[in-house]
């Protein structure tokens, strides 16, 4: 008996792509809700994706602020503005697709927005921490978190860029594994991680956290990966 798909979608759908078919459910009900308001933005106004890029990486620079500035009311602030910016992403992706002017250069600046934008929090989380604990071993949480998710980034990038098979071993592997998708150490998972972490006020735990996860999630990843490639050059 084949297992059914929470939050099923479908590239048919407007505004929906191939790595949204199995992907995090959080991914899928941001996409879900995204592209029923592209919907009706293409249809009702003269708003283009464009005019959309930076909205996300201008929300990402407002969450780094708040979580620099690190007092409760401002953490919970900063965690729904970071759910908010990922949101906003997703909707300026959908848009492109549904008035068919998704282009290469869109994607770069929205690769180029989301790993800034990224960076940025866990520098203002990492900040914030420290100015109220002065616990010195924040910085090297933050180090560890960031970088491994730096590092992740390249070899995911790396590997679409390189190898002609990889959406699909990707996307075999998604299928496959419909629960560890939902943790792998992208910013589907920081993302929804650290707004709850910031709306509990736990970002520090949540970065000793991530620089352990995060370096064990890439040594998982290159070999997994490296053990696909493999596959296709014996």
């Amino acid at each position: 008996m084949k297992r059914k798909e929470v939050l099923k979608i479908s590239t048919r759908m407007k505004g929906v792509k191939e790595e949204d078919v199995y992907s995090t459910v959080y991914r899928k009900i941001n996409r879900i809700f995204a592209m029923k308001l592209a919907e009706k933005i293409a249809n009702n106004t003269k708003i283009t994706p464009n005019q959309l890029t930076f909205m996300p990486l201008f929300l990402y620079i407002i969450t780094a602020i708040l979580f620099y500035v690190h007092k409760q009311p401002y953490l919970i602030f900063g965690g729904v503005v970071f759910l908010l910016s990922y949101f906003m992403d997703q909707l300026n992706g959908s848009l492109a697709r549904i008035k068919n002017m998704a282009n290469d250069f869109g994607s770069w600046l929205d690769g180029i927005s989301d790993t800034f934008g990224l960076t940025l929090v866990y520098f203002g989380a990492t900040f914030g921490v420290y100015n109220i604990s002065k616990d010195s071993f924040i910085w090297v949480f933050g180090f560890l978190a960031v970088t491994s998710y730096l590092y992740g980034n390249w070899v995911y990038i790396n590997f679409r860029r390189l190898f002609h098979f990889s959406t699909d071993e990707i996307e075999k592997v998604k299928k496959k594994r419909a629960f560890i998708r939902n943790f792998f150490y992208n910013g589907n998972f920081i993302i929804p991680a650290f707004a709850i972490a910031a709306i509990s006020n736990k970002i520090y735990w949540l970065l000793a956290f991530f620089s352990v996860y995060g370096w064990l999630y890439c040594f998982a990843l290159v070999f997994g990966l490296t053990k696909s490639i493999s596959k296709h050059y014996k």
